[in-house]
């Protein structure tokens, strides 16, 4: 190839070998390939990409990094200057096939709910000048902003109505599962909570456990002891939405001096 590719008049090649990748798409069916073994001598490589035409050894697949463990995301504001009205709109997503004869097939490709957000924030000082204000609490919401680069960071959002429960039924016990998922109920509907921020306290069959369990970031409780079989496990607990911004730029608006205002934010709840 190097003999054939050309180089431009920036002294640049044409086709780079440094920044090139391979990749190639194996036309055998599934799953004849990789099942008959006795047909094809490199069937053990499909695990990991490895097609050599039965050529060279099995070559392991490249093995995962290891996890970080969960980053911990920013902080959204407590701001007095929230105005009406807020916006909080559950959402999914579901493919629907529509028959001639009336009837649909339905899909849902979301396993739990996301939310969106939309806030308007009128009182923010950026100089200390108006009591009751929270002093510099525009650089405190921008700067969020700016710390999560827009869409891509994550924050915790505390909902003021709907933020904590009490005596919350988390999952019964089977003597041997020692973690279980936190969540709340709304209406009827149970639902993993996004982010727990604290927890309050663990209750066995209404027995209040002072030790024995651990809340794992973000929405997961743990017991050292598997709890019984038929065991109740409920908790008190509060938490938080994780989300990010919606958008990449912001309109903050200076309505007075040191005084401004940002309309229609908005942010959508994800996983962790």
């Amino acid at each position: 190839m190097d003999g054939h590719n050309a180089v431009s008049g920036g002294g640049v090649k044409m086709i780079e070998p440094a920044f090139c990748s391979v990749w190639n798409w194996d036309a055998r069916p599934f799953p004849a390939f990789p099942n008959l073994v006795n047909v094809w001598g490199n069937a053990g490589n499909w695990r990991a990409g490895n097609w050599l035409n039965g050529k060279g050894p099995f070559l392991p697949p490249p093995v995962p990094d290891t996890p970080g463990g969960v980053q911990m995301p920013f902080n959204f504001p407590a701001l007095p200057g929230l105005s009406w009205s807020v916006h909080k709109r559950p959402s999914f997503s579901t493919r629907v096939a529509s028959h001639v004869s009336g009837r649909e097939v339905r899909l849902p490709f979301y396993a739990v709910t996301l939310y969106e957000f939309e806030l308007t924030i009128e009182g923010m000082d950026s100089n200390g000048a108006y009591p009751g204000l929270v002093a510099n609490s525009l650089q405190s919401l921008m700067g969020l902003y700016i710390k999560c680069q827009g869409q891509f960071g994550t924050f915790l959002y505390i909902d003021p109505t709907d933020n904590a429960v009490t005596g919350q039924a988390i999952a019964t016990g089977d003597g041997s599962t020692t973690v279980f998922t936190f969540v709340r109920t709304l209406g009827g509907a149970t639902e993993p909570a996004s982010w727990v921020t604290s927890v309050s306290n663990v209750y066995l069959n209404g027995v209040p456990q002072l030790s024995g369990w651990t809340l794992t970031t973000p929405n997961t409780l743990t017991f050292t002891t598997a709890p019984a079989n038929l065991v109740a496990i409920t908790a008190s607990f509060s938490y938080a939405f994780n989300c990010r911004f919606l958008d990449d730029q912001a309109d903050f608006e200076n309505i007075m001096n040191g005084l401004w205002q940002l309309q229609g934010l908005k942010f959508r709840s994800v996983k962790p």
